[in-house]
C-alpha cells in the first residue's frame, strides 16, 4: 500500500464538510455581464472556476466540477 498523497488527505479530512458553489455576477463597463463561479468547503474557497456568459451555464459547469473532482453534488448553490 502506498502512502496517501495530499489530495487523498485533504479529501478524507473534509468528507463531512459542507460543499457550496458561489456564482457571482460581474457587470462590465461595456454592458456585458460575466458569471464567475467558485467552490467552497466549510467557508474556505477550494477552487475558482471559469467565467461564463450566463448563470445557468456557470451552475452547470460548477456542479460538473464538483461531481468529477470532489465526488459529490454541492449542498447548495448561491447566486450573488
Amino acid at each position: 500500500m502506498h502512502p496517501r498523497g495530499p489530495f487523498e488527505f485533504i479529501q478524507s479530512r473534509y468528507t463531512c464538510a459542507m460543499l457550496q458553489v458561489m456564482i457571482e455576477q460581474w457587470k462590465n463597463l461595456d454592458g456585458s455581464i460575466d458569471y464567475p463561479w467558485s467552490v467552497w468547503r466549510n467557508g474556505v474557497r477550494i477552487h475558482m472556476g471559469g467565467v461564463l456568459d450566463c448563470a445557468e451555464d456557470a451552475e452547470t459547469d460548477a456542479k460538473a466540477y464538483c461531481v468529477a473532482r470532489l465526488g459529490s453534488e454541492p449542498d447548495s448553490v448561491i447566486r450573488l
